[in-house]
């Protein structure tokens, strides 16, 4: 779970900037769904 978790934050997460909690929760579920089509 740990390295999945770390693959999302490299992939899709990092050197983001959010514009509020909705924008996290929503590029955060984005991220999930990708690696889960995977």
């Amino acid at each position: 779970m740990e390295q999945l978790w770390q693959q999302i934050k490299q992939r899709f997460l990092s050197n983001t900037t959010f514009q509020n909690y909705d924008d996290i929760i929503e590029r955060s579920c984005q991220a999930w769904n990708e690696i889960l089509s995977e």
